[in-house]
């Protein structure tokens, strides 16, 4: 019975995609994964515009700025650091 199932789930076109439909979803996954990209780097230019007093306000400083890559995206790092710093805050 499995046999059976499984020989009629490989007859319907959306079990296995074509080459073209991997293509498609391949080419937009690296879309997105530029635009993310493309999206951080700009995020961290605006960061490092900001003055060392306003980013002491926030609890940066122009070191934590330099040491993150291009790449990653600043939003998420600053969350996780605020994340350690009330971690750390809170067991003191």
């Amino acid at each position: 019975m499995r046999e059976l199932a499984l020989e009629i789930a490989r007859q319907r076109d959306d079990f296995n995609p074509s080459f073209a439909h991997r293509a498609i979803g391949a080419v937009a996954s690296l879309g997105a994964a530029l635009s993310i990209r493309r999206d951080a780097a700009k995020t961290l230019d605006r960061l490092k515009l900001l003055d060392d007093q306003l980013l002491n306000d926030i609890g940066l400083s122009r070191a934590d700025l330099d040491h993150l890559p291009a790449s990653v995206d600043p939003v998420e790092r600053l969350e996780r650091l605020a994340e350690r710093w009330e971690g750390k805050r809170s067991r003191n």
